[in-house]
């Protein structure tokens, strides 16, 4: 995986940021976080731990799961 840029650590914080507010509602990410989050992984789902169908599909219907997996997952994840 290669090293986020700053520009993406900032996207992604503001995606951190978001959730920490409260403000993505019970669970669920916006259109506006998936779209960011999208821009930086892409909307391949080859993370060596898979999510459902793609990656956008993934946050939009496990987006909890889907972001650790981000994390924990990456070995095979295009960045």
């Amino acid at each position: 995986m290669a090293a986020l840029t700053l520009a993406q650590r900032e996207d992604i914080q503001w995606v951190i940021d978001y959730l920490e507010k409260g403000s993505a509602g019970h669970g669920h990410l916006d259109q506006r976080s998936i779209e960011v989050l999208q821009r930086i992984f892409g909307n391949t789902c080859d993370f060596t731990c898979g999510c459902p169908g793609s990656f956008v599909e993934g946050l939009a219907e496990e987006p909890f799961s889907t972001l650790l997996k981000i994390i924990l997952c990456v070995d095979s994840a295009a960045v």
